[in-house]
């Protein structure tokens, strides 16, 4: 069924991770990257893609995620659905499988992995009122009323997420609920400080870990992606983005990508994301005591989680 799984809170790298691997001659990636495929059934996303008439578990049965891969190909497969992280569904599918598959755990500092999700929703996805800053944002999951969110979100599934970013940024409880359930020789945790910082090391080790020759990256590197860009509107980026999913790639898809991108995107020092420190100080606060007990409990090494 799979081979390797990427999983992680969004906003963790593993988007750039999934294409390091996918460029492995001995590794076949999932079309797309994110299939959502074992989702539980009563999320926002599950419910989208049955709208959509795309296979999830629960519609089209196990079978159907072959349909994600190119049969006539070899090499290990590899999905890297990030939402999975916290489906009850993906991990007992996962642990039914034969053989397990391995799980590479990512984790990112909990305060500016939420910020950084806060401001790809709001700009990149265009996916919240301009007027909710992330101070408030932070205001509201510390000391507030989630519901108060609902009134900013454009989309079921980001407001989803949006409530829950501090239970899902508890990394240790995710962490040991997957070991439990595949063991922990089936689940690699891994700091996406340090991927940032020693790509190509990271990605030999988990060569080497899969079994697979490290050496094909002895003088290759991938770009970084899913990074956010500021907007001047998110009402208009939230409509580019969902008809952008309906024009064909080309030519004329990338000329119209590129005026638009003329026309929307602002400087990257500009808006609400030079105004965020008091926010971040905050949930660096709150996420401190469960810092440690990941660190613990994983052996990891969090320094960099320290830094400004």
């Amino acid at each position: 069924m799979l081979d390797l799984a990427i999983i992680g809170a969004p906003r963790a790298g593993t988007s750039t991770l999934f294409a390091w691997l996918n460029a492995h001659p001995a590794v076949q990636g999932s079309t797309p990257k994110e299939t959502y495929f074992f989702m539980d059934a009563e999320h926002p996303l599950t419910v989208r893609q049955e709208k959509r008439g795309e296979p999830t578990v629960h519609t089209a049965g196990l079978s159907a995620f072959d349909t994600f891969f190119d049969e006539s190909a070899d090499g290990l497969r590899l999905e890297a659905t990030t939402h999975h992280y916290y489906q009850d569904t993906a991990q007992e599918m996962f642990a039914r499988s034969e053989p397990k598959p391995h799980v590479l755990f990512v984790v990112r500092q909990p305060a500016h992995r939420i910020r950084s999700s806060f401001l790809f929703t709001k700009h990149n996805r265009g996916r919240i009122d301009s007027g909710l800053t992330f101070n408030q944002y932070v205001d509201v999951l510390l000391n507030g009323d989630p519901s108060m969110l609902d009134q900013h979100y454009h989309s079921d599934s980001s407001l989803y997420i949006a409530k829950q970013e501090l239970e899902l940024s508890t990394y240790v409880v995710w962490l040991e609920r997957w070991e439990e359930r595949l063991g922990t020789e089936h689940v690699h945790p891994l700091v996406f400080e340090r991927f940032v910082e020693e790509s190509r090391r990271v990605v030999v080790q988990i060569c080497r870990t899969l079994g697979i020759d490290p050496s094909f990256y002895e003088k290759r590197s991938v770009s970084a992606k899913g990074e956010t860009t500021l907007v001047r509107s998110p009402t208009l980026q939230r409509l580019a983005h969902e008809v952008g999913t309906r024009i064909p790639d080309g030519r004329l898809k990338q000329a119209v990508k590129s005026l638009y991108r003329w026309i929307q995107v602002q400087d990257a020092s500009a808006s609400d994301a030079s105004g965020t420190d008091r926010g971040v100080e905050q949930l660096k606060e709150y996420f401190e005591p469960r810092n440690e007990r990941l660190a613990q409990h994983s052996n990891l090494d969090l320094s960099s989680w320290c830094r400004p």
